[in-house]
């Protein structure tokens, strides 16, 4: 048996994909009380990227506030990487079971291509696309112009509401 003395990659340790995600986030260090506000820059379900310029050291344990659209998730995370003027890697070490199944919520809209808190329109949307609908083609525009900030949530989601209720 032959032994490897290279580090995995970053991507050969990550269990679950991760998405491109912009939240604010709330940053403790368990050990100093140091405070910090930084912005995802990606999430999965193990973990996530802070962008910030003073990230902690890594090994350091944190306790971890991400906001999204007035939601937040709360979880217990290990630093993993640090670099200065960049940011961290955090790994979640411990997720109370709501804030999980927020978690898992926010993943699985990322992954189908919609805002982490997709109106109950476009889930609905991106569903009945799934079967073959003919406005298909529409929700997905609304959809992306959503999730690139051309359109407010708000307009998306008064947009497939009509584009719902005229099939009806």
């Amino acid at each position: 048996m032959t032994l490897s003395l290279s580090k995995p990659s970053a991507a050969e340790r990550r269990g679950n994909p991760r998405f491109p995600f912009t939240a604010a986030a709330e940053v403790t260090d368990i050990g100093s009380g140091t405070l910090s506000k930084a912005r995802t820059g990606d999430v999965s379900l193990e973990g996530c990227y802070l962008d910030m310029n003073s990230p902690f050291r890594a090994g350091a344990v944190v306790s971890l506030r991400l906001t999204y659209e007035k939601k937040s998730v709360t979880v217990k995370g290990l630093v993993t990487s640090s670099q200065n003027g960049m940011g961290m890697g955090v790994k979640f070490v411990g997720i109370e079971p709501d804030q999980a199944e927020l978690l898992q919520k926010w993943i699985e809209n990322l992954s189908a291509g919609l805002p982490a808190e997709a109106p109950a329109a476009m889930e609905e949307e991106a569903a009945n696309r799934a079967t073959g609908r003919r406005d298909g083609v529409l929700n997905d525009l609304i959809v992306t112009l959503v999730r690139k900030g051309i359109l407010t949530d708000n307009e998306g989601r008064v947009m497939l509401q009509t584009l719902t209720t005229s099939h009806e």
